[in-house]
């Protein structure tokens, strides 16, 4: 039996736990509650790089289920406001060993990495119109009506740019099958 946990944030008391045990997928919540699911009825699996403010580091895998019923775990642990803890040493190995065994007991679910096409496509959408509104609105407004702040507010997100660009390599959407799923997918494990 493998075991991860992480505790997501301050309004859990305590952690939630993900088991890998035989064909079956158990998870115990922060409050002692237990659901199982087995493996053979996977239909999808994601894995995504999913960054927040305090978690640059974030990685997510979300488990399809047969019944619509979805169950998602990531390798950040709540520590405190605004402090979260990388637990990608743990979770990079049960995750592997979950979709191993997805692999054996589901041959025919769908693998997809990166960020949902809704989620992914509705960012990029109004980053691109953001960022074309602030190019539309230097080339029309004379230079000495422009403010020093709007020129630091452009410098900020000149260098947010490559940030955004890499996020969006990164979180393609992307299917591929079982077998294919890479380490790529996932944090480094040490």
């Amino acid at each position: 039996m493998l075991t991860y946990s992480t505790r997501r944030n301050m309004f859990e008391k305590g952690q939630t736990e993900w088991r890998l045990d035989g064909d079956t997928f158990i998870v115990r919540d922060h409050k002692g509650q237990e659901t199982r699911e087995s493996l053979a009825n996977v239909t999808t699996v994601r894995l995504a790089f999913t960054p927040t403010q305090y978690q640059e580091w974030r990685h997510v895998m979300v488990l399809g289920f047969k019944d619509g019923k979805k169950k998602t775990v990531e390798n950040s642990n709540f520590v405190g406001v605004g402090s979260f803890e990388n637990r990608s040493a743990t979770y990079t190995p049960f995750v592997m060993a979950v979709v191993d065994k997805v692999k054996q007991l589901s041959p025919k679910a769908v693998a997809r990495t990166g960020a949902g096409p809704i989620f992914y496509w509705t960012t990029i959408s109004i980053l691109s119109v953001a960022f074309l509104m602030a190019a539309v609105i230097l080339a029309i407004a004379p230079m000495e009506d422009i403010s020093g702040s709007v020129f630091i507010k452009l410098g900020i997100l000149a260098v947010t740019l490559p940030v955004l660009i890499l996020w969006a390599r990164k979180s393609y959407p992307r299917s591929a099958e079982l077998a294919d799923l890479s380490a790529e997918a996932l944090p480094p494990a040490a």
